[in-house]
C-alpha cells in the first residue's frame, strides 16, 4: 500500500509489536509515503529519541472518543511534532 500511487492518508501503529516496534515501522514507512500522517499508540510514557519522538501519539489507556478526536485532528490539520496525551479519567 505504501508504494502505491495513493498511499493511505493515515497510519496508526502500536509501539510494541512482534518483530518490529512502531518506531521502526514509522522509520521505514515515512520515506515511502512522506505525506501520510502518522500516529503512534503506546503505553510507554516517554519515547525520547528517533522518529517516534516527534510523531503524534496517544497514550494508553485511552477512550474511543480520544482516538476519534486525534484521528480527526490529524486528517484536518497539521499538528507536526505534537505529542498528545489525553488525561486519564478516574485516576
Amino acid at each position: 500500500m505504501l508504494r502505491s500511487r495513493e498511499p493511505p492518508d493515515l497510519m496508526i501503529t502500536d509501539y510494541l509489536m512482534p518483530g518490529m516496534n512502531g518506531a521502526e515501522l514509522i522509520e521505514l514507512a515515512n520515506p515511502l509515503a512522506p505525506a501520510m500522517k502518522l500516529m503512534l499508540i503506546t503505553g510507554y510514557s516517554n519515547i525520547a529519541e528517533g522518529p517516534a519522538a516527534s510523531v503524534p501519539r496517544l497514550a494508553k489507556p485511552f477512550r474511543h472518543a480520544d482516538l476519534a478526536q486525534l484521528v480527526a485532528d490529524l486528517l484536518t490539520c497539521e499538528p507536526e511534532g505534537k505529542v498528545v496525551q489525553f488525561p486519564i479519567r478516574g485516576r
